[in-house]
């Protein structure tokens, strides 16, 4: 009857976590190319891409000037060099997804 009892319980369990997990997402690895870039006076970066922030502007905000700093020379570079971009979209689970406003990636790569 224990075994029973446990079972029926661990069932129940996973059924109710089951309905009350939120949706995860994977995260993607997204190459795109950057097609515009802006500084603004207050210091924040935004940017826009052929693919996921072709909608919207995204943001460069890592917490810290210095850090923001880095990002705009990544997009600068990628721009001039007319290289893509490997952007990391925590949030998304396929490149073909669009950002939402000021969205700003985990990470950023250039090979």
């Amino acid at each position: 009857m224990t075994h029973a009892w446990i079972k029926a319980a661990l069932t129940a369990i996973a059924a109710s976590a089951a309905l009350y997990t939120p949706h995860a997402t994977a995260g993607v690895h997204c190459t795109e190319k950057v097609t515009m870039a802006i500084l603004h006076q207050n210091g924040d970066i935004y940017f826009q891409t052929d693919n996921t922030c072709s909608a919207h502007w995204c943001q460069i905000n890592w917490g810290t000037p210095e850090k923001d700093k880095n990002g705009l020379a990544m997009l600068l570079s990628a721009k001039l060099s007319e290289r893509p971009l490997t952007f990391y979209w925590g949030s998304l689970n396929a490149c073909s997804e669009k950002n939402p406003v000021y969205k700003s990636p985990e990470y950023v790569m250039m090979y």
